[in-house]
């Protein structure tokens, strides 16, 4: 199984004929990585409005590295999209804003997409970075328009501007939004399991001769307790492959938890 990293800062991606140049880019990350963040703030603010998009892996990683302690910023200025304005009761002037760091970086890099979807990467980083802030929601919202966009490119993905992915690409995202999955069925909450469910779905919406949609839902209704849900999801597994030991192993449990 390919791994991700599990953050987006240790990402390297050689940049060629880009706007920015290879010694900017990695001088700009070496800034967020020591949170001298001056130098990126004003690139970005040069930038802004960029279709470039190593402007929004350097967006994702300036948001999480300067947010990742407190989400609610105080800022002076004019406010950013997504921003709340504070005016001033005497003058109704903005004074300053209050910023959700990491979820505007994160919005703003999902409309940018549009202009590049086949960037598996930035859809990925925009997911370690939900998980990373608990955002569970997002995180499945977003796995959700990855297999929605793997079908409307094909899966000619690509992983940084030199496409740095191993294997095939399909097999790639597949299997690094598995792991995803796992998390959700872990948090053992409502939240993960309605986004377990909505990603499970959407692998069978999109994938539907893939096994795992199938052996996701089962689990979950077998921990439900909705046992004959779950068995019919295991079925279904099970005539796309006869000899998966995972779901063979799940359905005895479920067998046994029915007798008793």
């Amino acid at each position: 199984m390919n791994k991700l990293s599990t953050l987006v800062l240790l990402l390297t991606i050689s940049l060629n004929a880009l706007s920015i140049s290879n010694y900017e880019f990695d001088k700009l990350i070496s800034d967020i990585q020591s949170k001298n963040f001056g130098s990126v703030e004003a690139y970005l603010e040069k930038n802004k409005g960029s279709k470039e998009p190593e402007y929004y892996v350097l967006l994702l990683n300036y948001s999480y590295s300067k947010g990742k302690n407190t989400q609610i910023v105080l800022g002076s200025g004019e406010p950013q999209e997504g921003d709340f304005s504070l005016q001033s009761q005497e003058t109704g002037k903005t004074e300053g804003y209050l910023g959700e760091r990491i979820i505007s970086g994160i919005k703003r890099s999902q409309v940018a997409l549009k202009d590049f979807p086949e960037r598996l990467d930035i859809h990925f980083g925009i997911i370690t970075i939900a998980e990373r802030i608990e955002e569970w929601e997002v995180a499945g919202d977003q796995l959700v328009t990855i297999l929605k966009t793997s079908k409307e490119i094909d899966n000619k993905w690509a992983w940084g501007r030199i496409n740095s992915m191993q294997g095939d690409p399909m097999d790639f995202m597949i299997q690094n939004i598995l792991p995803r999955t796992s998390t959700f069925f872990r948090l053992n909450s409502k939240v993960g399991d309605k986004q377990l469910e909505k990603v499970s779905r959407a692998l069978i919406k999109y994938y539907p001769k893939s096994i795992y949609g199938y052996s996701n839902m089962g689990t979950l209704f077998m921990v439900k307790k909705e046992y004959d849900k779950a068995e019919s999801y295991y079925a279904k597994a099970l005539a796309i492959d006869s000899t998966d030991e995972i779901v063979l192993s799940n359905l005895e449990h479920l067998k046994k938890l029915r007798s008793q």
